[in-house]
């Protein structure tokens, strides 16, 4: 999942990040409206940082802000969810091939490591963080600034709380996880790279899903 710490230093950038992944998952469909002081007594804040947010939000194309009106949120369709998601798993596959030729007994065991401490009855948090930490070792250890560049501008694309949104996908990304470190582990380079494509394409199509019950159920009410 994303290359990216799940745990945002700021006010601006946890508010930031929490309405980044409720428009990522259809939790805030399209044109729904975004009050500036309604956020800021839920963060228990002053406007500066809601409205520095929301700026920061405009930027990524996913709101659109209006002068004392607030903002209402542009958000992506379901197909760019799915090119994100798609695109991500391609670049994280790359990484991981190229990770896989280059790794050694050490960055083996710090993947094996993060790989063992994590499952099914860990908190969500931790869920995440372990998630960001797997990915960002194999990323690292890519060999290609550039390769990690790109990687590190479309995690912005991604929700961070997937595990909160899909908790039903826990045991498999797990799973999953400790595939993809086997298959470095035994210098299967074409294996890592499509399993880590295979891991993120089929979270999109996940997200997707819920992204489109979350439609219907706003049409039904």
């Amino acid at each position: 999942m994303p290359e990216r710490n799940a745990f945002a230093a700021t006010l601006r950038d946890r508010i930031a990040q929490q309405l980044r992944d409720q428009i990522l998952s259809g939790v805030l469909p399209n044109n729904s409206k975004i009050g500036i002081d309604e956020l800021a007594e839920q963060f228990g804040s002053s406007r500066t940082p809601v409205r520095e947010a929301l700026i920061e939000l405009s930027h990524q194309g996913l709101v659109e802000i209006v002068p004392r009106r607030g903002a209402t949120v542009t958000g992506m369709s379901v197909d760019t969810v799915r090119d994100n998601f798609n695109v991500f798993g391609g670049l994280s596959g790359l990484a991981a091939e190229w990770t896989t030729m280059r790794a050694n007994d050490e960055t083996i065991a710090r993947l094996r490591g993060i790989v063992d401490e994590a499952g099914p009855d860990m908190s969500a948090e931790a869920l995440i963080e372990n998630n960001w930490r797997l990915h960002r070792e194999i990323n690292r250890n890519c060999g290609s600034d550039r390769l990690i560049a790109l990687i590190g501008q479309l995690s912005s694309t991604m929700p961070a709380s997937y595990f909160t949104l899909i908790p039903e996908q826990v045991q498999i990304s797990l799973r999953e996880h400790a595939d993809l470190v086997n298959a470095i582990a035994r210098g299967d380079a074409a294996g890592a790279r499509f399993l880590a494509e295979h891991h993120l394409r089929q979270a999109g199509e996940q997200m997707v899903q819920r992204i489109e019950s979350a439609a219907r159920d706003t049409a039904a009410s």
